[in-house]
């Protein structure tokens, strides 16, 4: 503006001063927008200087905010982790507590059974080995009596617990249920229990028995198709007669043992009583009461009448025993009767105990079906065994092979559950179990030898496990091989 403002007009003439004046204004003018120029980028440096301050001051602004954000995320964060953990330690000492209180209710049922087991057991009779006494049917521990017409001692006869190892060896329920158990109920009775009782209450016949451990042994036996068999022995107080084995044999089996008493025979039976018993010979089956009438009740006129329906009841119940036995004698008539071995079936059978290295001994009677000697390698038969024979020597053979090699023992049990089905197999070892008679590791060995054994008399079930046992070697190839030579021919 002073560099136009120092601008005067030049020339003479009118035009002249109009051009100058013309010329100062432009001058002026260019003047004019070089200072608007300057004050613009002036303007324009202190617009940016506020726009880059107010946009720091925007940061800064949202950084706080963001700062101040993340504090409180942050300590809502830690506030709602600290809840959650002091809930689950609140959960954790609820959750410990109710175990504690459950493992304290638990435990405290446990003692209090175990208090009332151990208070059961003091209760209960034991016999001089300190095996309880089992309750017969009448709720007490007697099964039966020794009485005086016998010449034996007189004392009840009772059955307690007992034991029995693997093997079955022992005496008592036990032992009964481990050697005896299934033959016993093939034999029409629900039970051992039941069979015992049948027998010690119904007795017709006592013969010596054999020594055990030095001690006497007496064998008491309610006769019919068989000789359904108690063995008896005195306690060493002489309080009772404890049963040690049972069994349904043979008629053949201890006939050479002395007769100690015969209920037919016996001079103290009234004649009424020995009519009954003739009567009962005769038809083929036994009087299930020993019935012994006074035989002074004849002389002393008539009897009273409690008297006579205490023998009429007495003979209701032989009635209805006799009737039971007639059942069980025509059930047994009807069962295929046992053939003597032909020669190839004996070879059959020796070459079945050959395979394994095991020799077997034809025995014409002992108390078991069968037994095996794993020490000297014997394999004892009884000729008038229960089962045919053949396979009562098939289950000892099997026996056999979990002796010598239990790891083989598994592939014929495999064999053996192929052999007769899955469905099968289950229902075998329930039954089994249900007996009781085997702890829980015996019971798949004794189906398998079961399985084996009837199999040696099955022709279709044999070539079934020979094909089961097919791949296999050792001492299952040598059975397999001789196995399936059976079935050739």
């Amino acid at each position: 503006m002073k560099a136009a403002k120092a601008l005067k007009e030049k020339g003479e003439t009118p035009e002249e001063l109009l051009r100058s004046i013309k010329e100062n204004e432009a001058a002026a003018a260019e003047a004019q927008r070089v200072v608007d120029a300057w004050k613009a980028i002036v303007g324009e440096k202190s617009r940016r200087e506020e726009a880059a301050k107010a946009e720091a001051e925007r940061i800064a602004t949202e950084k706080a905010e963001a700062e101040r954000k993340a504090a409180e995320e942050r300590e809502r964060a830690e506030a709602e982790e600290k809840t959650r953990i002091e809930a689950e330690k609140k959960e954790a000492e609820r959750i410990a507590a109710e175990k504690a209180e459950e493992e304290a209710r638990v435990e405290a049922e446990r003692k209090a059974e175990e208090e009332r087991k151990t208070k059961e057991e003091e209760r209960k009779e034991r016999d001089e080995n300190g095996q309880p006494f089992v309750v017969s049917s009448d709720g007490t521990t007697t099964f039966g009596e020794i009485t005086e017409d016998t010449g034996l001692t007189v004392a009840p006869i009772k059955l307690s617990e007992g034991v029995a190892d693997e093997k079955g060896n022992g005496y008592g329920l036990r032992h009964i249920e481990a050697r005896h158990g299934d033959q016993i109920r093939k034999a029409g009775f629900s039970s051992v229990e039941e069979f015992i009782e049948q027998v010690a209450k119904n007795y017709d016949v006592i013969k010596e028995g054999s020594d055990r451990n030095g001690n006497k042994t007496d064998r008491l036996l309610l006769t019919d198709k068989h000789n359904n068999t108690l063995m008896i022995e005195l306690s060493k107080d002489g309080s009772y007669w404890n049963v040690n084995t049972a069994g349904v044999f043979k008629k053949s089996y201890g006939k050479d043992k002395k007769e100690v008493y015969n209920r037919h025979t016996t001079v103290k039976q009234s004649a009424e009583t020995a009519e009954t018993s003739q009567a009962d010979e005769h038809s083929g089956t036994q009087s299930t009461s020993r019935m012994n009438v006074p035989t002074t009740s004849a002389d002393k006129g008539s009897e009273k009448p409690e008297k006579k329906q205490e023998k009429q009841s007495v003979f209701d119940k032989a009635k209805e025993i006799a009737d039971k036995e007639e059942k069980k004698r025509k059930a047994e008539a009807d069962k295929p009767k046992q053939k003597p071995l032909t020669e190839a079936e004996r070879k059959d059978a020796e070459e079945v105990a050959g395979a394994l290295g095991y020799r077997v001994e034809w025995v014409d009677t002992m108390e078991e079906n069968g037994t095996i000697d794993a020490d000297k390698k014997v394999i004892r038969i009884a000729k008038d065994a229960e089962n045919p024979l053949v396979q009562v020597l098939g289950h000892e053979v099997a026996h056999g092979v979990k002796r010598m090699d239990g790891g083989k023992f598994k592939a014929l049990q495999k064999a053996a559950m192929e052999v007769v089905g899955e469905k099968e197999w289950n229902e075998r070892i329930e039954k089994k179990h249900k007996l009781n008679a085997y702890a829980e590791g015996k019971l798949a060995e004794e189906v398998t030898c079961d399985i084996v054994g009837e199999a040696l008399n099955n022709k279709d079930a044999l070539k079934r496990l020979a094909e089961s046992l097919r791949g296999e070697n050792g001492i299952l190839a040598r059975l397999r091989d001789t196995v399936a030579r059976m079935v050739e021919y």
